[in-house]
C-alpha cells in the first residue's frame, strides 16, 4: 500500500482537527506537518503561517487539505502548493476573486476547490438550482445558520447557493447579503440571511416565494464530520489526476 503524506493547513481550527483525525484514521495515510495556531498536541510538527520551516516539511507530502482563511490559503497555493507542484485540496471560504480565477486557469498542479465538500450539499444546489429555473416571478431568499464561533457571514456555500441561484435563472438577479428591511423588495433580488447561534453545525435553507405559495428547501447537517469526510474523498480524487483545477462538478459528475 502506498503511503500518502498529508499537510494539513489550519490543523487546529474547528474543521482541520476533524481532518487530522480522518487522516489518522485512513489506512496508509499520515499527516507529516500542518499550520496552526497555539497549544497542540500533535505528533508532527505544526507551524506558524509563513515560517520557513514549513517549506521542508510540506515538500515531504503527497498533498495539502487546507481549512483555513483567505489570506493563509492564498500563501499555502502560491508559496507551497503551487510553487513544489503538491496537489492542494482547498476547502477555505471568502477566496479572493484573483486566487479562484488562478486556481481555474494554472496548468501546474492538480487543485480541488469548494467551499463546501459533502457531496450531500452539492446535490441540495443542483435540486434548488432546478427548482428556481422552472418556476417563475418568485422571490427567492437564502438563509443559513451557523454556530456562534463562525466568522464569516453569509457562509461561503450561501453565496455559492446564491450564485447557482441566479446562474441558473441566467444571470439575471441581484445578489443582497443580509438587506435591510427599512426598503421595499425589489424585483429580481436574491437576499442572504445569516445568524449565528448555538452550536449548529450548518443550515441552509431556499424559499422561493410567490404570490400564492411557498416553497422550501432545506439541509441541515448534524456534525461537521461530513465536511472533513468531504475534503478525504476529494484527496482521494486529486491525487489521480493530472495537473489543472478541479471542483465539485468534477467529483460527483
Amino acid at each position: 500500500m502506498k503511503e500518502v503524506k498529508v499537510f494539513v493547513s489550519g490543523c487546529t481550527g474547528r474543521m482541520g482537527k476533524k481532518v487530522v483525525d480522518l487522516v489518522d484514521q485512513h489506512p496508509g495515510w499520515k499527516v507529516v506537518g500542518g499550520f496552526g495556531l497555539g497549544e497542540h498536541q500533535y505528533d508532527f510538527p505544526v507551524f506558524d503561517v509563513g515560517n520557513f520551516l514549513a517549506v521542508n516539511q510540506i515538500k515531504k507530502a503527497n498533498i495539502v487539505i487546507d481549512f483555513s482563511n483567505a489570506v493563509v490559503s492564498e500563501f499555502v497555493y502560491h508559496s507551497l502548493a503551487s510553487k513544489y507542484c503538491i496537489p492542494m485540496v482547498c476547502a477555505t471560504t471568502k477566496l479572493s476573486k484573483e486566487l479562484i480565477r488562478d486556481m481555474q486557469t494554472q496548468k501546474r498542479v492538480p487543485v480541488f476547490q469548494a467551499y463546501n465538500m459533502a457531496q450531500d450539499v452539492y446535490a441540495f444546489s443542483k435540486a434548488v438550482c432546478s427548482l428556481a429555473a422552472s418556476l417563475s416571478n418568485c422571490d427567492i431568499d437564502v438563509f443559513e445558520v451557523h454556530h456562534t464561533g463562525k466568522k464569516d457571514a453569509p457562509s461561503g456555500t450561501a453565496e455559492n447557493l446564491a450564485v447557482a441561484i441566479n446562474e441558473a435563472l441566467g444571470d439575471t438577479h441581484i445578489i443582497i447579503d443580509n438587506p435591510p428591511f427599512d426598503n421595499p423588495r425589489g424585483t429580481n433580488e436574491i437576499h442572504v440571511h445569516s445568524a449565528r447561534a448555538g452550536k449548529y453545525p450548518g443550515t441552509h435553507k431556499v424559499m422561493l416565494t410567490a404570490s400564492d405559495y411557498c416553497i422550501e428547501l432545506e439541509h441541515t447537517a448534524f456534525s461537521p464530520m461530513i465536511f472533513a469526510e468531504g475534503a478525504i474523498t476529494a484527496a482521494e480524487f486529486l491525487l489521480e489526476q493530472k495537473p489543472g483545477y478541479y471542483n465539485m462538478d468534477s467529483l460527483c459528475k
